[in-house]
């Protein structure tokens, strides 16, 4: 673990530029040009553009934040992308809660030589990531990421990485701090959680419906620019930069467009698209009513982290999210379904359905297809 420890401060401790290939169970290859920073504030910041795809990107700093887009007019939360894992794991300093490290041996990829460190869930559920890591810089060169069959269900590989310096963070401290405030206004602004005892649910049912009044905020203003971080009062070197002014040296990652990105935020960021608007209705749930539906099996390692409701699920459809710190999925419970896909996924992305006498269930998250199963073992049609 030491090992592996030294490879997220590496990444964490240095500004880096690099290119960044996902490829999936289904082949599909997909480029990325990444940029990493680790601001004088002690956060660290990441910038994601997407080659392909209708999404540009995303930014986050300390592990919040955006997608962004090319239009100001196509507002997006943040939601699931394959490269989030890698994020969680280098990017952050969240808990690997029950996993082993182990050192397997060394080899080559791409050309460079790296020791490969495999880290392994005690329960057998949760996805197992091998990292090969350069033994000459102690960054990582390529994320392996293996189901419980073991199954290779994503990998990342770095196929070019430098260090540059010189380049201050294409997004200002106060983007990020207009997002995370557009958040708080919200909940500050949703009514206070109802738990109706006389509706329609079981009396076992202890979830909680979060009601709120308007829509989601724009978390970012059409015109706003990226700029480099605020700095202090009377720094001569203090200077606010157009888009195109900070763009970086070559133009590998191209962050003119962002200018114009609209954005809002959800809380969770880590269900897909799919589920992007539950989270107008979430919310965290109070002391006393956190009850897991007894009808869900649901490993140790995972806690209850929020509940709510899915608007366009219709009035029906309630959801349960579980955090194992690092990754997260959510189980949302609808009226019975008489067509229905029951598992599909897209790289680490799974979606798993079942049906009981009354209810459709689906789990949805970053988890393999193995657990999501696990968790609705108990349910029978």
């Amino acid at each position: 673990m030491d090992s592996f420890n030294e490879s997220r401060d590496k990444v964490q401790s240095a500004t880096t530029q690099s290119v960044i290939i996902f490829s999936g169970s289904n082949n599909v290859i997909a480029p990325y040009i990444t940029l990493q920073s680790n601001g004088l504030n002690g956060k660290h910041y990441v910038l994601w553009q997407s080659l392909n795809g209708e999404v540009r990107g995303y930014a986050l700093r300390d592990g919040k934040g955006f997608d962004y887009a090319n239009s100001a007019g196509s507002s997006h939360p943040l939601t699931w992308h394959p490269t989030l894992i890698w994020d969680n794991l280098f990017g952050s300093r969240k808990e690997l809660k029950n996993y082993s490290c182990v050192l397997t041996g060394r080899t080559r990829v791409m050309g460079r030589g790296v020791s490969l460190i495999r880290l392994i869930p005690q329960e057998g559920l949760r996805y197992s990531f091998i990292l090969a890591k350069e033994d000459e810089s102690d960054f990582p060169i390529e994320l392996t990421i293996v189901d419980s069959k073991g199954t290779v269900s994503g990998r990342l590989t770095t196929m070019d990485s430098r260090i540059i310096g010189g380049i201050d963070f294409p997004i200002a401290d106060a983007v990020f701090d207009k997002a995370e405030k557009g958040e708080a206004d919200f909940e500050a602004r949703r009514s206070s959680v109802r738990h109706d005892k006389n509706d329609s649910r079981d009396e076992n049912d202890s979830s909680i419906t979060a009601r709120q009044s308007g829509q989601t905020a724009s978390m970012l203003a059409d015109s706003v620019q990226l700029s480099t971080p605020p700095c202090a009062d009377g720094d001569d070197k203090c200077k606010q930069t157009t888009g195109a002014e900070s763009a970086l040296a070559g133009g590998a990652l191209s962050t003119d467009t962002t200018s114009q990105a609209g954005a809002s935020l959800n809380a969770s960021g880590r269900d897909g698209r799919l589920a992007a608007s539950a989270d107008k209705k979430q919310t965290d749930i109070p002391h006393n009513r956190k009850k897991i539906w007894q009808e869900l099996s649901i490993p140790d390692v995972y806690t209850l982290a929020s509940t709510g409701d899915y608007p366009e699920g219709g009035p029906e459809c309630i959801y349960q999210e579980f955090s194992d710190g690092l990754t997260s999925f959510r189980v949302y419970r609808n009226k019975r379904s008489s067509i229905f896909y029951p598992v599909l996924s897209n790289g680490t992305l799974t979606i798993v359905r079942k049906n009981s006498s009354s209810h459709e269930y689906s789990v949805v998250g970053e988890v393999p297809v193995s657990l999501a199963e696990y968790v609705l073992k108990r349910i029978h049609d």
